[in-house]
């Protein structure tokens, strides 16, 4: 029976209650007034309470709550009058806010007064630290966080597709809708412009030259450059090699100059960026003809105490956007070559999650056209209406991760004629085989039998309506099983997880030999994750024997189809129960494969 008790609305006001007695009973605890509040205004507060400092306690305190408080921890926070504060003590947020729980803190909300004395007691613990000045180094360590705290209100972003390493260069910039794309070289550039907007810029003058330069360590706030005159000084201290390029820059007096700090932290590298602006040419030119100004006075008069701009940094380099700088296997997966194999509802999806993945290099190979029913469980939706499975595909994922370079697509059809397609197998780290079409794995299992340069294959099918799915990989000049050993001549799988009466697995379109197999997105999901897991692990060569995993269905989805657990794979595999589990097991060598036999005589 529902309780009004739990009702969340009678929660928070309990809750709310409790919180203000404890507080208010605290030496000098009181409500904070309206006017206070409005420090924290854009964290939706709505109730706080103010501690003066005491002999317990070394400084003031404000305590405060949002909307959706007990939910949510109260916060601590330094009242702007008080020590301390932004870019004064590390882990103090621009509204004096005190950082102590990370974004995936749980609390409890059925204990607020128990939660905020603990959240108290590491706020004193963070404000002795830092009177004592013992964490100095967090600033160095968390530099984004406090760098973004002193940017200015309406400077441009950045966005960096630089190599987050020194030493200290000149890079290039594009300047467009408000934001800088910074990368080390124009190809770069041009190519991510062009994959992301779908044409190749063409206007020069929307590029600059401006200079990347490499820190030993992150800036601290006392470090941060206010002028033009700072970012000269602050080269020359920390990286005299650089100082001939910035000035080199300067030289040529561009209305602007964009100086990129980058630095290494414990935690990955990052980037910091300022907008040097050209003074007056009268400023300049002050006291010369103009043109006559010599090289040393133009460059002096540039680098004045005008103001600079500071500017956030967004990196979207590979090995941020693929795991934030830490995810060690992607220096092997953005090296890998691999061809996918048919794109359609499985070869569609798992293409795009070994993008999300890091893989760079991806050809997709597809020779039929999108249709509407296609639309119901492919990644690409009706806009690719009659347009080919591969080409529209290869030019989505470029668009949405237009830092991969090789993603291409091809409206081939994989077969004995596509002979270019057939000698380029050798090139590949690995190959998708997911076209559900027998002609095209069988062909692909005879060339990888006959030749000893075809990489690893894996081999990805569907039971009818998606009751299991399979992958299957084959290894590069394997002596053991292969695919046929698994099937019948006449490509039905020798051991199916599921079995079907003939009238209920596949279904027939008003149309000649139009038949499929009926199932939804829903079912295709795990499908994808099994294909593409193995791939990665066959990458990452923690799958390398012929091995093929099953994911098994639901048992109450298979036996509302009509289906049901084949005798056969409880004897030799196990009973699937219920069903949602994945069954790795061997890939046995048939003793009479053909496939097999042929090549042990040759």
């Amino acid at each position: 029976m529902p309780n009004a008790v739990n009702d969340p609305k009678t929660q928070r006001q309990s809750a709310l209650d409790d919180l203000n007695q404890y507080m208010c009973g605290q030496k000098g605890g009181r409500k904070l007034l309206s006017a206070e509040l409005e420090q924290y205004k854009e964290r939706g507060v709505t109730h706080g309470w103010h501690i003066p400092s005491s002999d317990t306690q070394p400084i003031a305190l404000d305590i405060v709550v949002d909307e959706n408080f007990p939910y949510s921890a109260a916060r601590v926070a330094l009242p702007k009058k008080g020590p301390g504060g932004p870019l004064k003590w590390p882990h103090v947020e621009s509204d004096g806010v005190l950082c102590l729980l990370s974004e995936q803190a749980t609390v409890s909300s059925q204990h607020p007064v128990d939660v905020t004395k603990a959240v108290l007691n590491e706020a004193l613990e963070l404000v002795k630290n830092c009177r004592n000045g013992d964490i100095i180094d967090d600033f160095r360590d968390e530099f984004l966080s406090y760098w973004n705290i002193g940017t200015d209100k309406n400077a441009p972003l950045f966005i960096s597709l630089i190599t987050p390493n020194g030493p200290s260069r000149h890079v290039i910039a594009w300047y467009g809708n408000a934001m800088y794309i910074c990368a080390d070289n124009r190809d770069t550039l041009d190519g991510w412009l062009t994959r992301l907007r779908g044409k190749k810029p063409n206007n020069d003058s929307m590029f600059q030259k401006d200079v990347l330069v490499w820190l030993p360590q992150p800036m601290i706030p006392s470090e941060y450059p206010s002028t033009a005159i700072d970012v000269n000084s602050l080269i020359e201290e920390h990286d005299p090699d650089a100082l001939e390029l910035f000035r080199d820059c300067v030289a040529a007096s561009p209305k602007s100059l964009n100086v990129i700090f980058g630095a290494t932290t414990k935690h990955g590298a990052c980037f910091a960026a300022v907008t040097l602006f050209k003074p007056s040419n009268k400023e300049i030119e002050k006291g010369f003809r103009p043109g006559r100004i010599p090289r040393d006075v133009s460059i002096s008069r540039y680098l004045s105490t005008n103001k600079i701009m500071r500017s956030k940094v967004h990196r979207a380099d590979h090995n941020w956007v693929h795991g934030r700088d830490q995810d060690i296997r992607q220096n092997s997966l953005k090296k890998s070559r691999v061809l996918v194999l048919g794109c359609g509802a499985l070869g569609g999806s798992v293409a795009r999650l070994l993008a999300q993945s890091g893989i760079n290099n991806l050809t997709l190979v597809d020779h039929q056209l999108f249709d509407w029913p296609n639309a119901s469980r492919h990644i690409l939706g009706v806009s690719a209406f009659q347009k080919n499975k591969a080409i529209e595909l290869a030019e989505t994922l470029q668009h949405d991760f237009p830092h991969l370079t090789g993603i291409e697509g091809h409206p081939v059809e994989f077969g004995l004629s596509a002979t270019g397609l057939i000698n380029s197998l050798p090139s590949f780290d690995l190959i998708i085989s997911a076209t559900g079409r027998w002609e095209v794995d069988t062909l692909l299992n005879g060339l990888q039998r006959s030749k000893v340069d075809i990489p690893s294959v894996v081999y990805a099918w569907l039971e009818p309506r998606a009751a299991a799915a399979h992958a299957l990989m084959i290894p590069q000049s394997s002596d053991s099983a292969c695919l046929r050993c698994g099937f019948k001549e006449s490509g039905r799988l020798l051991l199916p997880v599921v079995n079907w009466p003939d009238d209920e697995s596949l279904l027939q379109e008003p149309a000649c030999g139009a038949v499929f197999s009926p199932f939804g997105p829903v079912e295709l999901t795990w499908a994808h994750a099994l294909v593409s897991e193995i791939a990665l692990g066959t990458l990452m060569q923690s799958v390398i024997s012929p091995t093929c995993h099953t994911w098994v269905g639901q048992r109450n989805t298979v036996e509302d189809s009509g289906g049901s657990w084949n005798p056969e794979w409880c004897d030799l595999i196990g009973d699937p129960g219920q069903g949602g589990i994945v069954v790795r097991r061997e890939w046995k060598r048939l003793p009479d494969c053909p496939i097999c036999n042929i090549s042990a005589t040759t």
